[in-house]
């Protein structure tokens, strides 16, 4: 029963062969299954072992198959009831299943029809865990596209590179599940790296904190220098098993998880986002996430870069101004006093010749 989505079964009757029939038939097609004789003896098998159905008869000693259905089911809500009875006309099946039971059956039954309910209700659970699993699974892409849809906004409004590292780092450590890591880019001015925002704080999704600091990135010091000279993506979920990242982290046991995307634009490297130790393996979700994050911000990085060179352009600009408004100046007024000599000696000769 490899695809099955019930996995154990406990049948309860107060009648040992039927207990027994049903037994050895549901171990025949492949379930695991336990029996009890009453309620109590059920209950205690509940509270011993985890169960996905139960197949109860309806009339026992003591506690009935409802009464034992109804206390299950306040403790075990995703437990599954089939009731069994042989005084059908005693009880519609509505009565059954509005009291919480997924299918009921009269005695005597084949164990074909039994069969069929088992598989029924494995149809049903397979459909509802499929429907969490998409409606799971949309949620994510929700929050996922919400959070790029966030950054996005940050990359047009006048947010400084650091302030727009912390989004990128708090982004990728909620959307990864990651309590630690760091964001860094290369100065457009010196072309080192800058680890701009460092979350060194354990805790599940604390707030990161703004850091710059040239080539050393706290305890990520040594493979901050290592991944932007090594720019390409990387999942590692065993860190000591790779030769060259263990002898980087040698100093940094803490590190056993490691994913990293480098932020490129044009062929050329403009940044790095690095997520360490999630209680889980990374998965190529998880670097399919800090990829797409890395593109923003390499897209924040270049912008940045832009607004670097232009403001050194309009430097140089208005600096050439200066110095060209200043030459004009000079010239003017050597200009103006060689205008003011030459008049002066055109007066003089006028003087002389008139003498």
């Amino acid at each position: 029963m490899e695809d099955s989505m019930i996995y154990r079964i406990l049948v309860v009757d107060d009648e040992e062969s039927y207990r027994s029939m049903i037994h050895q038939f549901l171990q025949k097609i492949g379930f695991s299954c336990s029996m009890a004789q009453d309620a109590v003896d059920a209950l205690n098998s509940l509270e011993k072992d985890p169960f996905d159905l139960v197949i109860s008869d309806i009339r026992m000693e003591g506690k009935d198959g409802l009464e034992l259905m109804r206390e299950a089911l306040v403790k075990y809500p995703q437990l599954a009831f089939i009731i069994m009875t042989g005084h059908a006309g005693e009880y519609s099946y509505s009565d059954i299943i509005d009291a919480g039971a997924t299918d009921f059956i009269s005695k005597p039954f084949e164990m074909g029809q039994l069969k069929a309910k088992l598989e029924r209700i494995e149809r049903e659970k397979s459909t509802l865990r499929q429907l969490k699993l998409a409606n799971e699974a949309l949620a994510r892409e929700a929050e996922i596209s919400a959070s790029f849809a966030e950054l996005s906004k940050a990359l047009i409004s006048p947010l400084p590179i650091e302030s727009i590292s912390n989004l990128v780092l708090d982004c990728a450590r909620q959307l990864t599940d990651s309590p630690t890591g760091f964001v860094g880019y290369i100065d457009w001015k010196t072309h080192r790296s800058i680890c701009s925002a460092l979350s060194r704080n354990p805790a599940k999704h604390s707030a990161s904190t703004s850091e710059d600091r040239e080539g050393t990135c706290g305890e990520f010091s040594g493979l901050v220098e290592w991944v932007f000279e090594n720019p390409t993506a990387l999942r590692i979920n065993a860190v000591d098993e790779d030769p060259q990242l263990a002898s980087i982290l040698s100093d940094h046991s803490s590190i056993r998880r490691f994913l990293c995307a480098p932020a490129m634009a044009g062929g050329l490297l403009l940044g790095q986002v690095v997520l360490a130790n999630a209680p889980n393996d990374y998965t190529e979700k998880d670097q399919m996430i800090a990829e797409r994050l890395s593109v923003i911000f390499a897209l924040a990085i270049h912008r940045k870069w832009a607004d670097e060179e232009l403001k050194q352009t309009e430097e140089e600009l208005r600096k050439a101004r200066d110095e060209l408004e200043e030459l004009v100046a000079e010239r003017t007024t050597k200009l103006t006093k060689a205008g003011d000599l030459l008049k002066r000696s055109i007066d003089r000769f006028k003087e002389i010749a008139e003498e």
